[in-house]
């Protein structure tokens, strides 16, 4: 849980440095940066958001290069805190368990985030079934539709409606997009306000206005994620803005602003899932029309430079995030096949085994070169034991006493020994009631001569 929860709040902090990074060069420009580069920024500052670099970043590096976070260190021994961290062996990464009680709280928090995902999508359902009761067809606007279609590059099969009512014209649907076409529309503006709606088609902004608002469920107690949506949506309109009137000349573009401005002095308030033409608020009217009569210019290498500080200033939370991931790539197959059963791990350390002198290991272990297992009782009674598993024996009028087993694992020159809790009958060496609690690793093994 606290790994989930340290991630997401990472992923947070690095999508927020971007986009504070964002508007601190929107600022310092005045807003001269081309509608088209602020959009790229934003996807590309959505990204951060999203996608949980930071992990990806850890787990790459803990691949690549040893890792030791998660471990404990003392002059004599290393602590492994397994439970809480990543574990890495030969076959990949496994991640800690959650206890039911955070499976319950992470299923609620995604079950609710499933709920407000289908009440949008229902609703939206809704909007497209009673917007077909007052739609008409525009068949005699098919042949400009096909036209514009064909000289923006756009092959995508799109619908085209009349509505009577008094609201902005817009586009909805991302798989079957429709235009809707209003009583706000004038003749002469048809024309523009189609290349405008197609534009939206083209730039799939629906989807990143879609991933906007995964970012704000994802997000939700981050208030920037809130104001990333509407600069979002903001820029999503000068871009078709822009786009459109890149070649226009300056009478051109005057009709245009016009046209956005009619529709928005007589369009109706009106709440739907969907692409407007023109809204109602009017500090944002005043600055699409600015924008409009003087486009943002900006060199490409300036783009390219800013884009590159952006992305650094991002990545400073994704470095920083550094999770408890142990490495047991180089532990024995039994550790790597067992480490999910086990809560802490304790090596003790021998500073002998660098510098090539013998390594101190408990007494008993001495008859490991005698025998791969034996159980200690707890009087210090040692009773060697065979390779293979001994058997229950019916027979046998079983007499437990309880103790240690000690087993011991060769793997080339290294080994490691395995410490069991358990009972032992001491007339037929059956072992009931084994718990395995601590396993020694030894890089050169000390056992066998």
């Amino acid at each position: 849980m606290k790994i989930l929860i340290c991630l997401l709040i990472y992923m947070s902090v690095s999508g927020s440095v971007f986009f504070l990074g964002y508007l601190l060069l929107d600022f310092l420009t005045h807003e001269m940066l081309p509608a088209s580069f602020r959009y790229f920024l934003l996807k590309l500052g959505g990204l951060f958001f999203l996608v949980p670099f930071p992990l990806v970043k850890s787990l790459v590096q803990s691949w690549l290069f040893h890792c030791e976070n998660g471990i404990l260190k003392t002059d004599e021994y290393y602590f492994f805190d397994i439970d809480h961290s990543i574990k890495l062996i030969d076959e990949g990464f496994i991640f800690p368990q959650l206890p039911d009680s955070q499976k319950v709280l992470i299923g609620l928090w995604t079950g609710i985030m499933l709920l407000i995902i289908l009440s949008q999508a229902y609703r939206f359902y809704l909007f497209r079934r009673n917007l077909r009761k007052y739609l008409l067809p525009l068949d005699n606007c098919e042949d400009l539709l096909n036209s514009i279609k064909a000289d923006m590059n756009i092959t995508k099969k799109v619908s085209m409606y009349y509505c009577g009512a008094e609201i902005s014209p817009f586009t909805c649907g991302v798989k079957s997009p429709v235009i809707i076409l209003t009583s706000l529309v004038a003749d002469d503006s048809k024309e523009l306000i189609l290349r405008h709606e197609l534009q939206h088609i083209k730039s799939h902004d629906l989807i990143y206005r879609m991933a906007a608002l995964f970012i704000v469920l994802i997000h939700c107690f981050n208030p920037l994620s809130y104001l990333f949506l509407k600069e979002l949506k903001e820029v999503q309109e000068m871009n078709c803005d822009e786009k459109l009137t890149v070649t226009f000349s300056n009478n051109e573009r005057m009709k245009y602003g016009k046209a956005i401005i009619a529709v928005s002095a007589r369009a109706r308030a009106f709440s739907a899932p969907a692409l407007y033409f023109s809204g109602n608020s009017k500090s944002f009217l005043i600055k699409r029309i600015r924008k409009i009569s003087v486009p943002g210019r900006i060199r490409k290498l300036q783009m390219a430079l800013a884009t590159v500080v952006l992305c650094l200033f991002a990545t400073v939370p994704v470095s920083a995030y550094s999770p408890e991931i142990i490495d047991l790539r180089n532990f024995s197959s039994d550790i790597q096949n067992g480490i999910e059963e086990v809560t802490w791990m304790e090596f003790e350390f021998d500073s002998s085994s660098d510098t090539g002198s013998a390594i101190t290991i408990p007494e008993d272990e001495n008859f490991f070169s005698d025998c791969n297992q034996y159980f200690l009782l707890e009087d210090g009674t040692v009773i060697l034991l065979p390779d293979r598993n001994i058997q229950l024996f019916s027979g046998c009028k079983h007499s437990f006493k309880t103790g240690v087993l000690k087993k011991h694992i060769s793997s080339g020159k290294s080994c490691t020994v395995n410490q069991y809790r358990g009972e032992i009958c001491t007339k037929c060496n059956y072992i009931k009631n084994k718990t395995l609690v601590n396993s020694v690793y030894s890089p050169v093994c000390p056992h066998k001569k």
